[in-house]
């Protein structure tokens, strides 16, 4: 170790993961790296030299028997032009041939075991390898979920890790720091993946298919800013099917045309308004039982307990008033036979 200086305590933050006999260092990527990434160096170390050797012909200069040496060495360096030369000369005593190479299939050899270990460093690095050797069929194949979802688990945990070392230390440190024996809060990094709006959208439009709306708070917390109700947008048309008759796909039944089951739906529509004075009678001595346990801190079991008690407060007359007439009502229009267009 060099010579230093003694540090206080809680001067550095040190976030390591793997660490084995107290190294502070932990163990980083490059322990799972060093073999991939050195096999790769090798190979290609070789497959270079194997294209060197193999991809072009090499060059053979036969001279005859008592030829000097620096006859030789001419030859030899005529030998050399061929590969930068488009032609040279030799005396008509000297032949020169070209040697090809008989060996094929390793160079073959060398590619796979390049792409082998860049596989094996994406998935040490990525934990997959789909988005670097497009094994993938396609983004919305079952392998590239597999992989995304893969990707995503090891994001989190690198965040559970790095909240866990801030828990320990800093959120921990200034906790004490700024109020002495208090409680230090979590810190937890939410990970998820982006939800598709497309598919919400989609899910939605089925639901209001179905007889409910959202509310305005549910539409800017789902799709951001900048909506509003549509019977508020300033100088808006009513819309009207093309025709006169019925609706258009899209349009909203408030300004169809009236039919009978929208007159049907006024009606539900008018009754339910009116639902909550009518309800009122019979949640207020709950709504006050409730109120009064939770200053007790009572158990939601204790609650429960108490609850039989309070039928006998409970006031349903306005309630079943209010069925009778408007079951009476509903009835009596069925059966005289009433136009509901009119």
């Amino acid at each position: 170790m060099w010579p230093g200086e003694v540090m206080p305590d809680q001067k550095f933050i040190v976030h390591s993961t793997g660490a084995k006999d107290g190294n502070p260092y932990g163990l980083g990527l490059g322990t799972r790296l060093f073999w991939p990434v050195w096999f790769k160096k090798q190979g290609m170390q070789f497959w270079l030299t194997f294209a060197d050797k193999f991809g072009s012909p090499t060059a053979v200069g036969k001279y005859p028997s008592g030829t000097s040496a620096s006859e030789q060495a001419n030859l030899l360096e005529a030998i050399g032009a061929i590969s930068q030369e488009a032609g040279i000369i030799v005396p008509d005593n000297v032949v020169v041939e070209l040697l090809e190479a008989t060996r094929s299939g390793a160079g073959d050899f060398y590619e796979r075991l390049c792409k082998y270990m860049d596989d094996q460093v994406s998935v040490c690095v990525l934990g997959e390898n789909s988005t670097t050797s497009g094994k993938s069929s396609g983004l919305n194949s079952s392998q590239a979920q597999v992989h995304n979802e893969v990707r995503l688990e090891l994001s989190k945990a690198d965040a559970d890790l790095l909240s866990g070392t801030l828990n320990e230390t800093l959120v921990k440190w200034l906790t004490e720091f700024n109020f002495p024996g208090a409680t230090p809060p979590k810190l937890w990094r939410r990970v998820a993946q982006q939800e598709d709006l497309k598919s919400r959208a989609d899910r939605d439009t089925s639901i209001y298919n179905l007889g409910f709306k959202p509310t305005l708070e549910y539409i800017t917390e789902t799709y951001g800013d900048g909506w509003e109700p549509r019977d508020m947008i300033a100088g808006a048309a009513p819309i009207s099917a093309p025709g006169g008759g019925g609706s258009a796909p899209g349009v909203d039944s408030a300004f169809a045309e009236p039919t009978p089951q929208h007159f049907m739906d006024d009606l539900v529509n008018e009754a339910a308004a009116e639902w909550q004075p009518v309800m009122e009678p019979m949640m207020a001595p709950v709504r006050d039982a409730l109120k009064q346990a939770i200053k007790k801190g009572e158990t939601c079991a204790q609650f429960a307990e108490k609850l039989p008690a309070l039928l006998d407060k409970m006031d349903i007359n306005p309630l079943a008033e209010k069925s009778a007439r408007a079951s009476f009502f509903a009835r009596l229009l069925g059966e005289s036979g009433a136009d509901l267009e009119q």
